[in-house]
């Protein structure tokens, strides 16, 4: 009888901690980093440290969670012990497909349109968009360690790449500097407040980590420490980065940018600084469609387990990946793009969107962190969120307070908020016709001991015995 095939454990901290990184440092999130900057100033710093506390809090409250039942489904299995099936497929389809359909598309066409524009004119960027596409698809099903590889190899290059033209951008001479740029330093006052969203986009995705609980070593001490470690290094980068770009750019020349991230490596480094963010946009969709690919697809083998999805998501390769997953999430990246949705201008609004649906599933998040304290009070954690409940219901209010702003435009945001209904309305749609077509419990929790016994031993958590 052959043996079945299982995930395994090959990832350690330093390749967690690319992997928690890896959707933050999009290309998108360079643009919005840049936009922050141009619209606040040096203030922006502010919005960003906030945005990235309210992250930290998020990482705790995954953390717990993917300690307590480290298994690929992540926020799926989270939310089935504490509040349902029903909730745990809408947080998972909210904060992870619908990004994947959307952002990934936008972001595997940025090398193309990158490498159409400054290299190869006479070629179409959709097929070299879709070279790279089909490299990383198969990367991702050859194994973990060729996942880990790539990533770590992108995000240290991209994030170095961005702290050195930061370095030099607040300690170079050139003539391009902007007399008193620091002066004020925070012009908008309470106002930068209102950038919180778009300081808080720059942080999303860390807990993509999560789904590779299974296949990291150590996993409760390595995931909430390569999360947090992830959101530190991307504020120190994104911090320095922005700060020289005000240093050597007048905020409305920024402010009306396209692109204010290449914007300021031209004005700091010239020609070979526009080159060289080209590099780091190209190296930060790699990252980006390197982590849905590998997350969104374990999402997807975790979910078929329990019956949640189609039972074929579950199907692994001789090299122990769930590469049907892999394969489907490539195929849905690459007709997208196709369709050119991944680079017109409605894409802005559902992306948007998709951020409010992100904020929904991490308000799912800390309601099971909530609810299974209360339900198992005596369990074992190997990690438990600080100061329980404070990060929690400080995060939800933040969470709302985005829904709420998302945009100041109140047509644009209304717009949001029509294609984050529309969006929802579909997950909900699928997710009731499903559960009723595998005659499933749509609000019933599962005993956690139920979910225990589909975990390794070694990391099953023990009730406290009481005195």
């Amino acid at each position: 009888m052959a043996e079945e095939r299982t995930l395994q454990r090959r990832m350690g901290l330093f390749s967690t901690t690319a992997a928690a990184v890896g959707l933050m440092v999009a290309s998108t999130t360079l643009v919005s980093s840049g936009q922050g900057f141009a619209a606040g100033g040096g203030g922006f710093i502010i919005a960003l440290v906030l945005a990235m506390i309210f992250n930290v809090f998020v990482a705790f409250s995954y953390s717990e969670l993917s300690g307590l039942i480290p298994k690929a489904g992540g926020i799926n299995h989270y939310t089935e012990a504490a509040i349902g099936k029903f909730f745990g497929i809408v947080a998972v389809m909210g904060a992870y497909l619908v990004p994947l359909v959307f952002a990934a598309s936008a972001e595997i066409a940025m090398p193309g349109l990158v490498t159409q524009g400054a290299w190869l004119p006479a070629v179409d960027y959709r097929i070299l968009s879709s070279a790279l596409l089909v490299i990383l698809v198969l990367l991702n099903i050859r194994g973990i360690e060729f996942y880990a590889a790539v990533q770590s190899f992108t995000t240290v290059a991209m994030m170095g790449s961005i702290l050195v033209l930061g370095i030099i951008g607040l300690t170079t001479h050139s003539a391009n500097v902007v007399p008193d740029a620091f002066t004020p330093f925070n012009p908008l006052g309470w106002g930068v407040l209102s950038l919180l969203g778009l300081g808080f986009w720059l942080f999303v995705g860390t807990e993509f980590v999560t789904p590779l609980a299974e296949e990291i070593k150590r996993p409760q001490r390595n995931i909430p420490l390569g999360m947090i470690l992830g959101l530190s290094a991307i504020v120190i980068c994104a911090g320095i980065y922005g700060l020289g770009s005000v240093r050597m750019n007048p905020l409305d020349v920024l402010l009306n940018s396209p692109t204010p991230h290449v914007e300021a490596a031209t004005s700091i480094l010239g020609t070979a600084g526009t080159w060289w963010m080209s590099v780091v946009t190209i190296l930060a969709s790699i990252t980006t469609v390197n982590t849905l690919l590998c997350g969104t697809a374990r999402f997807l083998y975790g979910m078929a387990q329990r019956e949640q999805m189609p039972k074929f998501f579950g199907g692994l390769s001789k090299w122990g990946t769930p590469w049907i997953g892999i394969v489907f999430c490539g195929v849905i990246i690459e007709v997208v793009m196709l369709t050119g949705v991944a680079t017109a201008a409605e894409f802005t609004t559902l992306i948007l969107g998709s951020m409010v649906c992100y904020c929904i599933s991490y308000i799912i998040a800390h309601i099971d962190v909530i609810v299974l304290r209360v339900r198992y009070p005596r369990i074992h954690r190997p990690f438990k969120s600080p100061l329980f409940p404070i990060p929690q219901i400080l995060s939800m209010g933040a969470m709302v307070y985005m829904i709420w702003t998302v945009h100041p435009d109140p047509l644009i945001r209304d717009a949001v908020w029509l294609r984050a209904g529309i969006i929802m309305a579909v997950i909900v749609a699928w997710t009731v016709g499903w559960l009723l077509y595998k005659k499933k419990p749509l609000f019933k929790p599962v005993p956690l001991a139920e979910m225990m016994e589909e975990i390794e031993e070694e990391f099953a958590p023990q009730e406290v015995p009481v005195s």
